[in-house]
């Protein structure tokens, strides 16, 4: 039998032309793929940076909360008289005309629109008490507690406060609950135009008075006064 080399046929195998990569120049190639695809992160990274700019400014909430003179500024919600009494400073000013000579100040005039209010809701005896150094006692008032089986008389001391803007804070539950102690009435009340502070209606809970703000007042009394017959 004739060998391969008999037949013409070159079995030589170049050894260099199937020889196996190195571990080294394979580590090599990974680090070189390696350090281009950093760089081209790198240099993204830097774009998109520069393109973003400064960070924008979050403005401030604006300041609800402004104590001034005993009252209390706040948003537009409680910024006005309720709408159901914001016909007000005009009954005030026919009320004036046809109840006091002297129109007074706006202040005085709502003690005693309210005073004449409580007359028309049954309370006759309602007198107006306020002048320079009341101390907190504006209107007074007795009745007889018909749920008490003694049917014992009650007095009870009124602040009043009239603003068209802004709400009052706890200085006008203050002067209700000094007046009810230095004159021994049984009860305060404080009875306003507007809306209360929240620490005004914390104190009155506190300090036993009873807080009417302007929609209570219209509810519980004006529009019964109204209904019988008072026309301002």
């Amino acid at each position: 039998m004739n060998s391969a080399n008999d037949a013409g046929l070159n079995t030589s195998v170049d050894k260099r032309e199937y020889e196996e990569p190195r571990l080294v120049d394979l580590q090599d190639d990974i680090l070189e793929s390696i350090c281009r695809s950093f760089s081209k992160t790198s240099r993204k990274t830097k774009e998109k940076k520069e393109d973003v700019g400064e960070p924008k400014k979050i403005p401030s909430p604006p300041k609800q909360f402004t104590e001034t003179d005993g009252v209390t500024k706040t948003s537009v919600e409680y910024n006005d008289l309720p709408p159901c009494i914001s016909d007000l400073p005009d009954k005030l000013k026919k009320f004036a005309k046809d109840y006091t000579k002297d129109p007074k100040d706006t202040g005085t005039l709502f003690e005693l629109y309210v005073c004449e209010v409580l007359k028309y809701c049954g309370y006759k005896n309602a007198t107006w008490t306020g002048m320079s150094g009341d101390r907190g006692c504006d209107i007074e008032l007795k009745y007889v507690d018909t749920r008490n089986e003694t049917r014992k008389t009650v007095k009870v001391v009124i602040q009043c406060k009239y603003r068209t803007k802004g709400v009052i804070n706890k200085d006008a539950i203050n002067e209700a609950r000094d007046a009810k102690m230095t004159k021994k009435y049984d009860l305060a009340w404080c009875i306003i135009s507007t809306r209360f502070k929240e620490d005004a209606l914390e104190k009155a809970r506190r300090d036993r008075v009873t807080a009417i703000d302007g929609e209570q007042f219209y509810k519980k009394y004006l529009s019964v006064a109204r209904n019988k017959g008072f026309k301002y």
